[in-house]
């Protein structure tokens, strides 16, 4: 192999490494990116830790996921009418697009948006399933806890 072959051989290996490591970084980037905007995609105040269930409040686990415009809607209802009961009401997210609150989802039966009505023992009071509204679920969460 003459000297200017092997040149160009080298200088060839050295630009696709280049190439390599540029789309590697790339992708890193983009990974990175997308993380971040999940990550802030999440409603805002709800706490994911699920095992708060059964320790003496109440709780209401919403079952949400970030790529359904039902969930969405169902989370904004509950917005609405959350301030009005979250000191005596724990409310908590299980998000279907992490490990955690998929299978806790899986584990009571749940897919798609709803909500699952724990009492301060944890045991399951009631369930609801799909888009509700503002008043459907202010009286479903007075009702289900003998809330005035």
């Amino acid at each position: 192999m003459s000297r200017q072959q092997l040149n160009n051989k080298t200088l060839h290996s050295r630009k696709q490494a280049g190439a390599t490591r540029t789309g590697l970084l790339l992708s890193l980037l983009l990974v990175a990116g997308m993380l971040t905007l999940a990550w802030f995609m999440l409603p805002q105040g709800y706490n994911t830790d699920t095992s708060l269930i059964g320790k003496g409040k109440p709780a209401i686990v919403l079952i949400y996921d970030s790529d359904s415009v039902l969930s969405s809607d169902l989370m904004s209802s509950f917005n609405e009418i959350r301030g009005a009961h979250e000191n005596q009401v724990e409310f908590l997210l299980a998000d279907l697009n992490a490990p955690g609150g998929r299978e806790f989802a899986n584990s009571k039966g749940m897919s798609t948006a709803g909500a699952l009505f724990f009492s301060g023992e944890g045991r399951l009071l009631g369930v609801l399933n799909g888009l509700q509204e503002k008043e459907v679920l202010d009286n479903a969460v007075r009702k289900t806890f003998n809330l005035p």
